[in-house]
Parts: structure tokens; C-alpha cells; sequence
């Protein structure tokens, strides 16, 4: 049942291994030779496969005080000489390990053996010609501070607890013979890190090209003005050969190379200038082994460059990066945000030049092509074009306007259908190729389409509160002639871009000539004179409304008279009223403005009402009477009270009602002998 088992015991008894083992005391040491190093602990040992090694604690020459727990073995010839065709050690570094001990360490792996002699002169191929890169690259190795990944503790012989490894996995050194491919060779592996920055493990060799260890890791550092910023796979490489001895770090941010470069005792720092990161930052400073390159980064501050001097920096490129000069980087030395300024102030004039060349290109081309369609429209022989002049219209350049007035077709009043204004707002239709004048009558008009400046039925009929209870929101003919009839004599505003009670307000010489209430002389010089010359007709409030717009009740006999220079920015607070079958005089008391002018009748006669009203209450609603004149009026408060009616029955009865929130203000009107007429507005927008 056991024959397998024996007739296993049976074969290795055929050979058996001899083995000899020569364990020196504790603490003793021995020196050596190949390679130069300190032995202590040490057990040499041979076996009759003609194996010859030892092991123990390694100190090696240049490494003092650092203990590597080291394995040697190499066959032997028949004749019992170490022939070192495959030697092999294995090593355990401790957690005080530099790049720089394991230089000394390849240096200690030198010997003078005629049997290593044909590769180079010792255990690693080449080392005599690297002894004198890696001793002369000692300092920057410095910084690699490299560290078992599996660390075993301290071995000493007799003692159980610290006993030598066995487990493979301690050993993070091995040095491989003549038989290994491109042998003999050191293989190195450790976690690593580099000037103060963890940097994960490093995977270093050295053989025939030398000795060559990198490392990758993201890096958090302090870029200059951009602040601490994340470099993505930093590497961070020791290549030593004959010719060279190279000790970097290297990485980028946005394409901007950031490197730290270690030569002899000097840490040079190149981050130079790219078009997106307009800054450099170069520095030399001596470091140690305990420098730390974060640290290093936080002091430096970068120095702006001249943009176009950075290859590749042009165009937009070149725009933004001056930007960046002349706002973020506004306080670094180097190339000045004034500078940038200047630079970006060239870059403007002569973009503006060439689009004002462009556009003076454009607007001459396209007031060619809009010149000869005036010219041809301004001789079209239509019913269109018929109505257009019997409205007194007329087309810009050709010839004026006539005072306002609806004409026989109120779609084609000055105030309403500008030919050159729905040229440059109807390019759809322009287009066509149509006639404008007969597109605006047959269809722009009924579409709600803008025919001017000065109007918009739509915009009209939303403003105001009285035209939305008088037409239907599609009925643009109701609203037009509402404007034309009430509208622009009050001095309503007909659309967003224009108001012609602000024209007045504005210019002192025009109320002057036309009065403070002549909203249609105002009209007029706007499309004549004042538009030409370029004068402000932008309305003064953006209120959109709805509101309820000034209202005439009356005739038009008399004279106009204002209380807008006595009463700006005030309300009506009390009134005083002289009447019979008619209104015969009036005149109001504004909040703290006092009375403005007495009108009409100017007797003896008693006034039937002379009221202040109490503080806080003001009048919210008008109810009058009127035909040819004011026949009677009534005014409601606030607080609900009555005042009036004062004068007679005769008349149309009206109401007027100021704008919610608002208060009844400004007044003006025409009077003669008595009241030919009151316009009743609320304050705030008109």
C-alpha cells in the first residue's frame, strides 16, 4: 500500500546532499573583498551540488550604519573554484535607503576579478565605467528616498526572534549573473519618495545601458499665480551612464511644462511660458536630502512673458493671453498689465478699423440698394403711394413731412408708416422685391407688423388701460385711431423706442416754441429736424404699462395752458373751482409745491369749491362732463369721499380713472373765458 512512497525514498537516497554550513559568532564581522562590504551574523555554507553562499547583515563601503540583510550564492567547478558564471544575490534594503546608498552600493559591486573582468569589471555589466557618473550623481540620488515595500525587521544570528527571511517576498534587490539576458544586472524595486512628494514605487535597473529608475505619480503644487494645482503623472527619473547623469522631475499643467532638475548641489526650476499660462517661473537654489519641492514651489511667485514672444501665440490665442497679463496676472513681475493693456489697445483699434471698414463697406452698399428702391417708390404712381402723399407723408432725403393729420387712409400718417423705417425692419419683405407702401396697407398693417418708429399698435393697446376696454386686441384700426385722435395730442407714448412727451420734456427751446402740452408741433420737428440731427426721443421711463394714459375732455377752443412746470414730481391735493351751467375757473394746489396759476374766469365770483385735501389723501378718479367745453366736475379720493359735481348738466358724462397705485397729477387743459378743456393724467409714466 506504501510502494510509491518507498520507491521515492528509494530514489532520493541515490543522492544524497552533503552539506557543510560555517555559522560565525554574533556580532562578529567579516570583511570582504567581493564586493567590498561588511559582513556581520554570517553563515557561509556548501553543498554537494557544489554551491558555494552565504548570508547575513551587509554593510557596504560608502553606506555606513545602514544593514542589508543579503544572500549570496554561485556554483563552483568540479574542482571546487567559484567559476561566477550564474551568481546570484538577493537583498532586503532597510526603511533609511536613498538612490544615492544604492550608487555606493553598485560602486561596492566593482571588483577586480579577471572572471568579471569581460563584463565590465564586476557584478553588474559595465560598473567600472558607471562608478564614476554614479559617485559624481550622489548628491541629487539623495532625494529618492526609497523604502522595502515588504520590510522583514532586523535579522541577528541565534537569536529566534529576529530570524533571516526566507519569504521571497522580502527581498527588493537582486542581483542577476552572466546568464540572465543582458546579465550580469541589479534590479531595484521600492516605494519612493522624491524631494519630500510621495511618489509610489520606483522601478529601477542597472546593466549595460547603465542605471536607469523611474517613478509616476500626480503631484499637488503651487504653480505661480494659478495657485496649488494638481500635475497630472509627474515622472520622476535617475538616468546615469558615461556621458550622462540626468536627475529630474517632470510633468505639465495645461500643456505647460513644469521640471525640476538636479545637478550637483543645484535644484534648477523650469516652468516656462505657453501661450495659455502667459508666466514662467525659473529659480536655483541649493538643496539637501530633506528638501521638499512643494515647499520650494510655494515661494515662487512666476514672472509674466511678452506674449508674442511665446512660438505659437497669436490671433485669439494671443487676445486672451494678454487678458490674462492684464487682469489675473495684473501683479506679477515681468512683462506689465500696462504693457498687455497697450498691446490689447493696438489689437482693438485695429480690429474696430477694419470692422467699421466693413461695416461703413456694408452700410454703403446696402443704402445704395435701399436708395434706389426709395427713388423708385417715391415715383411709383399707386393707390398706395397716392395715399402716402395725401397724408402729407413723405420719404426721407425727398421730402417733409406735413403736420400731423390722419389723411383719408390713418394707416399712412406720418406718425404711423416711415417708408425707410419698415425698409430696415421688413427685410422679409424687402426681399419680395413688393412694393412696402402697398404691403403695408394690404398686409403689414392687419398683421400688426411696426410701420415707424414712432408707433406699434400692439405696443399701444398694451400700455394702456382705456384702449383695451375701447378695441378688441386684433383690431389694429380702432387703436390706430385712437392714437391719432387722442393719443399723440396728449402725449401718449406710441411704441418702446420713442415717446414724444419725453422729446418735449427734454429740450427747453422746443417748449419754448410749441408750449408744454404741444405733443403734435413735437411730433412733427422730431421727423423733420430732430431725429436728423441725432436728438435723444428715447422715452424716460422703461414702464411697459398697462396704464391709464392722459385724457382730453373738452373742446379745443381757448388757449393751452400747463401746470407741469409748477407741479413736476408732485399730485393734485386741492383744488379751487369757480362754476355755473359751465366750468368757469380752475385751479390746483400740488403736495408741497402750492398753487399753480389760476385758469379761465379770472372775476370776483366766490369759488363754489376751495379744497385742501387732509394729508394722505389724494384723488383717484375724475368724473366730468364735456362737449365744446367742460360742462361739470367731480373729483374721488382715496379714502372713498366725493367732491363735486361742480358746474351743470350739460355735456357727455366721462370718467377717468388713474392708473392703480398712482395719483391724479399734472393738470393742463385749454380755457378762455371758461374751461374749454381739462387733460387728466396720473402720475408716473405718461
Amino acid at each position: 500500500s506504501h510502494s510509491d512512497t518507498l520507491k521515492k525514498t528509494g530514489a532520493d537516497a541515490l543522492k544524497p546532499e552533503a552539506f557543510v554550513e560555517f555559522q560565525f559568532a554574533p556580532n562578529a564581522s567579516v570583511q570582504m573583498g567581493m564586493p567590498r562590504m561588511l559582513l556581520t551574523d554570517a553563515t557561509f555554507f556548501l553543498n554537494n551540488a557544489l554551491v558555494f553562499g552565504y548570508k547575513g547583515n551587509a554593510i557596504y563601503e560608502g553606506v555606513p550604519n545602514k544593514k542589508t540583510l543579503m544572500q549570496f550564492q554561485t556554483p563552483l567547478t568540479p574542482e571546487g573554484v567559484m567559476d561566477l558564471a550564474d551568481f546570484s544575490f538577493r537583498m532586503a534594503t532597510p526603511s533609511t535607503f536613498t538612490l544615492e546608498d544604492v550608487a555606493h552600493m553598485m560602486v561596492a559591486m566593482a571588483t577586480p576579478d579577471p572572471r568579471l573582468t569581460r563584463f565590465g569589471g564586476g557584478f553588474i555589466r559595465d560598473i567600472e565605467s558607471l562608478k564614476q557618473p554614479l559617485l559624481t550623481a550622489t548628491k541629487p540620488l539623495s532625494v529618492f528616498k526609497v523604502k522595502n515595500p515588504v520590510e522583514h525587521g532586523e535579522y541577528k544570528f541565534g537569536d529566534s526572534s529576529k530570524p533571516f527571511p526566507v519569504d521571497a517576498k522580502y527581498f527588493n534587490v537582486a542581483l542577476i549573473g552572466p546568464l540572465a539576458d543582458g546579465g550580469p544586472l541589479l534590479r531595484f524595486v521600492s516605494d519612493t519618495v522624491v524631494l519630500g512628494q510621495k511618489m509610489g514605487s520606483v522601478n529601477a535597473q542597472a546593466d549595460a545601458k547603465g542605471f536607469n529608475g523611474m517613478v509616476m505619480e500626480n503631484l499637488s503644487l503651487k504653480l505661480g499665480p494659478l495657485g496649488k494645482v494638481t500635475i497630472q503623472k509627474m515622472i520622476a527619473e535617475a538616468h546615469i551612464d558615461k556621458k550622462t547623469q540626468m536627475i529630474r522631475l517632470k510633468g505639465n499643467y495645461g500643456g505647460q511644462v513644469v521640471e525640476v532638475i538636479l545637478e550637483g548641489t543645484q535644484l534648477t526650476i523650469n516652468v516656462p511660458a505657453n501661450c495659455v499660462n502667459p508666466f514662467e517661473i525659473k529659480a536655483k537654489l541649493t538643496f539637501d536630502a530633506n528638501t521638499n519641492i512643494a515647499e520650494v514651489f510655494d515661494g515662487q511667485g512666476g514672472v509674466n512673458v511678452d506674449p508674442s514672444k511665446i512660438t505659437g501665440c497669436v490671433g485669439k490665442e494671443l487676445e486672451a493671453a494678454l487678458n490674462k497679463i492684464a487682469g489675473e496676472y495684473k501683479s506679477l513681475s515681468g512683462y506689465t498689465a500696462s504693457a498687455a493693456n497697450a498691446e490689447l489697445k493696438k489689437i482693438s483699434d485695429a480690429a474696430n478699423a477694419e470692422l467699421k471698414k466693413q461695416e461703413e463697406a456694408a452700410r454703403k452698399e446696402y443704402d445704395k440698394a435701399k436708395n434706389a428702391a426709395r427713388d423708385t417708390a417715391s415715383k411709383a404712381n399707386n393707390a398706395a403711394n397716392q395715399a402716402f402723399n395725401d397724408a402729407g407723408n413723405a420719404f426721407k432725403g425727398i421730402g417733409k413731412k406735413k403736420k400731423h393729420h390722419k389723411g383719408p387712409d390713418p394707416k399712412f400718417a406720418a406718425s404711423v408708416f416711415d417708408w425707410d423705417y419698415y425698409y430696415d425692419n421688413a427685410q422679409d419683405v424687402v426681399k419680395t422685391k413688393a412694393d412696402l407702401s402697398t404691403h403695408w396697407r394690404d398686409s403689414g398693417f392687419n398683421e400688426g407688423r411696426q410701420g415707424s418708429l414712432e408707433f406699434s399698435s400692439i405696443y399701444y393697446w398694451r400700455r394702456y388701460l382705456d384702449v383695451q376696454k375701447l378695441c378688441a386686441k386684433s383690431d389694429h384700426a380702432c387703436v390706430l385711431d385712437h392714437w391719432l385722435d387722442h393719443g399723440l395730442r396728449v402725449g401718449r407714448q406710441g411704441s418702446g423706442s420713442f415717446s414724444v412727451a419725453s422729446y418735449l420734456n427734454r429740450h427747453k427751446n422746443l417748449q419754448a416754441q410749441f408750449g408744454r402740452e404741444g405733443y403734435e408741433d413735437a411730433m412733427e420737428d422730431w421727423q423733420n429736424i430732430g431725429q436728423a440731427e441725432g436728438r435723444n426721443g428715447t422715452p424716460e421711463s422703461a414702464e411697459e404699462g398697462p396704464i391709464s394714459g392722459p385724457v382730453a375732455g373738452g373742446g379745443g377752443g381757448g388757449g393751452a395752458w400747463s401746470d407741469m412746470d409748477k407741479c413736476a414730481g408732485s399730485y393734485v391735493d386741492g383744488f379751487r373751482i369757480r362754476s355755473g351751467g359751465l366750468v368757469d375757473t380752475v385751479q390746483f394746489h400740488y403736495a408741497n409745491k402750492g398753487w399753480a396759476p389760476l385758469q379761465g374766469y379770472n372775476g370776483n365770483a366766490a369759488f363754489k369749491a376751495d379744497v385742501i385735501l387732509p394729508s394722505g389723501e389724494y384723488i383717484v378718479q375724475v368724473d366730468y362732463r364735456a362737449g365744446d367745453r367742460v360742462d361739470a366736475v367731480s373729483f374721488k379720493t382715496n379714502r372713498g369721499k366725493t367732491y363735486g359735481p361742480y358746474g351743470g348738466g350739460g355735456g357727455t358724462a366721462y370718467t377717468y380713472t388713474v392708473t392703480p397705485g398712482e395719483k391724479l397729477g399734472c393738470m393742463a387743459g385749454r380755457a378762455g373765458s371758461s374751461i374749454d378743456q381739462l387733460v387728466f393724467s396720473s402720475t408716473g409714466p405718461r
